[in-house]
């Protein structure tokens, strides 16, 4: 890449978009009578992603002796599950047929941040950020504390047990 391209190459803010259709399962029966069934069980995925100029460069420096300002960042992701079952017959030249989906959701996360400066130089790394981040999931279950905030193990990580004493 040109030096300079990337600056004046993108946008302020930038989206990305990645759809996924992991196909899990599938099977086709066809009939002696010119028919077709059909099951399938996939997980769908969806991704929006929108990303400020200033992370770009911020990639593409590598993180060098800079301040950025990556403020107005974004991340968008759900997930459904499906189970899809068809059925169609040729006739004559024609095949017609009908297709029956059931879609339920698995997970759903957002992370939206009102302000997010990161300054670096060789010695260190200090993030300023004020984000959001809402998250739901069928087997997602995270501690809380009292005050209702996500409690924290030992290690830094979310605790993964909900107590339902402490639930809101």
């Amino acid at each position: 890449m040109e030096t300079g391209t990337l600056e004046t190459g993108v946008k302020d803010l930038n989206r990305f978009t990645l759809d996924e259709n992991i196909n899990i399962f599938s099977l086709g029966v066809r009939t002696r009578n010119n028919s077709m069934f059909n099951l399938e069980v996939n997980i769908k995925a969806y991704e929006n992603l929108l990303v400020p100029k200033s992370m770009l460069m911020f990639l593409k420096a590598g993180g060098k002796d800079m301040s950025y300002d990556l403020s107005q960042y974004a991340l968008d992701v759900n997930s459904v599950a499906e189970i899809a079952a068809g059925y169609s017959k040729k006739v004559n030249k024609l095949t017609i047929g009908a297709r029956l989906k059931f879609h339920w959701g698995v997970a759903s996360a957002n992370v939206y941040s009102n302000k997010l400066i990161v300054n670096s130089n060789s010695d260190y790394l200090q993030v300023d950020a004020d984000a959001n981040m809402r998250m739901a999931a069928n087997a997602l279950k995270i501690g809380v504390t009292e005050d209702g905030k996500v409690a924290f193990d030992e290690k830094g990580g979310i605790a993964s047990l909900y107590d339902k004493r402490t639930a809101r």
